[in-house]
C-alpha cells in the first residue's frame, strides 16, 4: 500500500495519496497495539508513512483535487 501511495502521488493525486498513507497509520498503529514489534518492523512502517506524510503533505502540491 506504501508504493501505491507513492504512485498515486507521482500521477498526481495528492489528496488520494494523502489518504493512502493516513490508511497505512491507521492499520499499523491499530496492529502495533496487539502484536510484538520487537523486530521494529511495525514502527518502521509507522515511521515511513509519517514521514512520506508530512513530506507529501508540503511539498507536492495542492490537496483539493
Amino acid at each position: 500500500m506504501l508504493e501505491r501511495a507513492e504512485q498515486t502521488a507521482t500521477e498526481g493525486d495528492y489528496k488520494r495519496s494523502l489518504e493512502l498513507y493516513l490508511c497505512v497509520l491507521h492499520q499499523m498503529l491499530a496492529l502495533l497495539e496487539s502484536a510484538d514489534d520487537s523486530g521494529g518492523d511495525i514502527g518502521g512502517v509507522i515511521e515511513s508513512s509519517s514521514m512520506k506524510l508530512q513530506e507529501k503533505s508540503t511539498t507536492d502540491g495542492p490537496i483539493g483535487g
